[in-house]
């Protein structure tokens, strides 16, 4: 990609196209970003750490989306259901590891800590300002405009089969995903895993937040005030249909506290009944209108 990010003596970030770029040849992607930044800065770094690159970045547009991707992997991780205040700066020795990888770039020499904390800043109340125009739904609007972020730093209930077990045909397991990997993809772990990287006096805020949702959830509903009391929450269950169903009952109670819930595409999207006709019981060398007369009905999905 022949895209790059340029950064002025005045410490503003301009996008630099290519000929290739002028001339139209785009993919999606970059269209949006060429878009995103000719709005504004701010505009510009969240389209880049938006969605997933379809090529690869060159070394300026690679670390301005770095910056990107770690604000909102901190904004999805704020609380859900709390005041939407200023998201908090990094740590100053972040700032000076982040400097010291900075690869070359136009403009290089006025990079510096004041001005990677003035571009988090903008670009934290640009996201306040378009969430806030979005009914303060920070979830509703990171699924529709940065839908790869919208699991990161979130509770998640999974309800899956168990075909292994007919007296036990269901499991559930309760995770979360405290990061994207390198290509875009949610890394889910298992709850119990929340402890053990949260554990300590240090961690302790975060990890409150991350089971806020679950409290929520617990107030409302019965199942999971079971899973909660009793400790199963934090590890694999095999489930029978009742308890299958009971949980599913509860499905729209637990997605209103913040909680996600995954479950087979096919429950989701029930397939539309078709009608199975099998002629001929018995394999027939010719075909005849005793064959047609021969047949059987029945209800498929």
């Amino acid at each position: 990609m022949n895209l790059e990010l340029i950064l002025t003596p005045a410490g503003h970030l301009l996008l630099r196209e290519a000929a290739a770029e002028i001339a139209g040849d785009l993919d999606r992607w970059t269209k949006k970003v060429v878009k995103a930044f000719a709005s504004s800065e701010e505009e510009g770094l969240f389209a880049l750490a938006a969605t997933k690159p379809e090529t690869p970045l060159s070394p300026s547009l690679a670390f301005w989306r770095d910056l990107g991707c770690r604000y909102l992997d901190g904004r999805c991780r704020t609380p859900r259901g709390a005041d939407f205040e200023p998201l908090d700066l990094p740590p100053t020795s972040e700032w000076a590891d982040t400097l010291a990888g900075a690869p070359p770039m136009q403009g290089g020499e006025y990079l510096n800590a004041f001005l990677l904390e003035r571009a988090w800043r903008n670009l934290d109340a640009w996201v306040r300002e378009e969430v806030a125009g979005f009914g303060d739904d920070l979830s509703r609007w990171l699924k529709k405009n940065a839908p790869m972020w919208h699991q990161v730093g979130r509770v998640c209930f999974h309800l899956a089969e168990n075909v292994r077990d007919p007296g036990y045909p269901f499991a559930f397991l309760a995770t979360f995903a405290p990061r994207l990997s390198r290509a875009g993809r949610v890394q889910y772990q298992p709850l119990s895993k929340a402890l053990e990287e949260h554990a300590g006096n240090r961690n302790k805020k975060a990890l409150i937040e991350l089971l806020s949702p679950v409290h929520l959830a617990s107030q409302t509903s019965a199942v999971v005030k079971e899973l909660v009391d009793s400790g199963d929450l934090f590890h694999p269950l095999a489930w029978t249909p009742d308890d299958a169903y009971r949980f599913l009952q509860e499905v729209p109670v637990l997605e209103e506290s913040g909680v996600l819930v995954r479950l087979p595409d096919w429950w989701r999207k029930r397939p539309k009944p078709r009608v199975n006709v099998t002629i001929g019981d018995e394999k027939k060398s010719r075909f005849s209108a005793d064959t047609m007369l021969d047949f059987n009905v029945e209800l498929g999905v």
